[in-house]
């Protein structure tokens, strides 16, 4: 879901834009492995059981 490319090499981030920018069914194949990805991790069915969860652990902790 993204490319990769080593941290600073500016060259290499250019080249990975380049590449977008040119390869419409990568970018296509991308955003649409990013969106699902999204709506697995960051739902608000994925999100709120973990957030009860955690204030549930808090308050059993005496933490809030």
């Amino acid at each position: 879901n993204c490319l990769v490319y080593p941290m600073g090499d500016a060259r290499a981030l250019a080249d990975a834009m380049l590449r977008l920018i040119e390869d419409t069914a990568l970018r296509r194949r991308l955003a649409s492995s990013v969106a699902n990805f999204a709506r697995q991790h960051f739902s608000n069915d994925a999100v709120f059981p973990r957030l009860v969860d955690y204030y549930e652990q808090l308050l059993a902790e005496k933490r809030i």
